[in-house]
């Protein structure tokens, strides 16, 4: 497997050529850093479905904006700060982010 992190999208569309996925950061604005999500919605959507591979989400990610991520284009989304630094039980953070993707899914457990 050969990937790659990113900090511009230009490096998405521009080099990213080869690989099986690239990381891109900071989408969102950061948990465990002091960062600002670096990208616009308008500018993501319009880069992503041009990347030669996959592009997943790192940066600010948390169940509540998990769902943002994937609506944007991207592949995947990477929990960190939220895991570990979000005041909550790292399995609950888990959990509550499956449960934003597949809300049909949660419903059909808890009904």
């Amino acid at each position: 497997i050969k990937t790659r992190s990113c900090k511009q999208l230009a490096h998405i569309v521009n080099d990213s050529e080869g690989y099986d996925y690239v990381i891109l950061s900071p989408v969102f604005d950061g948990i465990s850093k002091n960062q600002h999500g670096a990208f616009s919605k308008h500018s993501l959507m319009a880069v992503l479905p041009k990347a030669p591979c996959d592009v997943y989400a790192m940066g600010g990610v948390t169940p509540d904006n998990i769902a943002d991520a994937r609506q944007l284009g991207f592949a995947g989304a990477i929990l960190m700060g939220s895991v570990w630094k979000g005041g909550k039980a790292p399995l609950e953070v888990y959990l509550n982010a499956i449960a934003a993707l597949n809300p049909q899914e949660q419903k059909l457990q808890t009904a």
